[in-house]
């Protein structure tokens, strides 16, 4: 039930997290000696996210059962909450991360390395889904 949306919460993060450090590169608000505040940043971002999720698989728990006496996810729901906020963590992380850190390479190696920059938005949205997906495996 969770696994689409939780799929694509990485590859929309690292999408946008390219975007936005390509952009600030651009202006020159963002160097390369920056890569640090802008992964604390990333990492800030997905565990609010991871958090948010958590907290909307227990809302919806509670309310279901108090307003529509039914539970929605279960009797485990605690667990399936947990379990979404580890995941949104995780992937949102490792997209948000891919994404941002990415970028900072491929301007180190801009010379050396000539990467058409529209090719790192699908290369952003299909990582993060298929290192979930394989994760899942094991």
């Amino acid at each position: 039930m969770f696994l689409p949306l939780i799929i694509s919460s990485g590859g929309n993060s690292g999408s946008q997290a390219t975007t936005l450090v390509i952009r600030a590169m651009a202006l020159g608000e963002v160097n390369l000696r920056d890569w640090w505040r802008v992964m604390s940043r990333e990492v800030q971002a997905g565990l609010s996210l991871g958090a948010i999720g958590t907290a909307r698989v227990a809302i919806w728990s509670i309310v279901g059962e108090h307003h529509f006496h039914r539970q929605l996810y279960g009797p485990h729901w605690p667990l399936v909450a947990l379990t979404v906020g580890i995941a949104l963590v995780g992937v949102v992380l490792w997209g948000s991360l891919s994404g941002s850190m990415l970028s900072f390479i491929l301007r180190r190696l801009g010379p050396i390395l000539r990467l058409h920059r529209r090719l790192l938005s699908p290369l952003l949205s299909m990582l993060p889904d298929l290192l979930f997906i394989l994760a899942l495996r094991w």
